[in-house]
């Protein structure tokens, strides 16, 4: 790739990573970012089922700029599992923040199961990623 066009990639790839990240830590405060239009605005719809979707809008944004991130640093792909690592311990930990945040303002209540859950299924696939990890990439 030229030079300019791949200067002009990564730019593209920092605004979507920052867009990613605010999006995701804006939810825990009662609000929404959005960009086309680009505004924020306070969450409305206050139901368990909305804010469930809300959680799961940010576990995905800041798997997409964690991966982003590490593209950017280290120009270098990872194996097929670590998303859903990445994934299960993004929702653990938005599920628990959630407990100071988001229920103090709405009907929502994480739930501690989920929390454990999540975190196990992210400390197996993370484990076996490792493994993956190592055999794929060797010197």
């Amino acid at each position: 790739m030229p030079r300019p066009l791949e200067i002009i990639f990564n730019l593209l790839l920092a605004v979507i990573a920052i867009y990613a990240i605010t999006s995701s830590i804006l939810v825990l405060f009662g609000y929404q970012f959005f960009t086309f239009p680009i505004k924020i605005e306070v969450i409305q719809n206050l139901s368990f089922d909305y804010i469930r979707l809300l959680l799961l809008r940010s576990c995905v944004f800041l798997t997409m700029a964690i991966f982003l991130l590490n593209y950017a640093l280290y120009k270098r792909p990872y194996s097929a599992l670590a998303p859903v690592v990445v994934f299960c311990y993004s929702l653990s930990f938005f599920e628990f923040i959630s407990q100071f945040t988001l229920q103090n303002t709405t009907e929502y209540s994480s739930n501690a199961f989920a929390m454990v859950f999540w975190l196990i299924v992210g400390a197996l696939a993370h484990y076996k990623n490792k493994k993956n990890a190592q055999t794929i990439f060797r010197n």
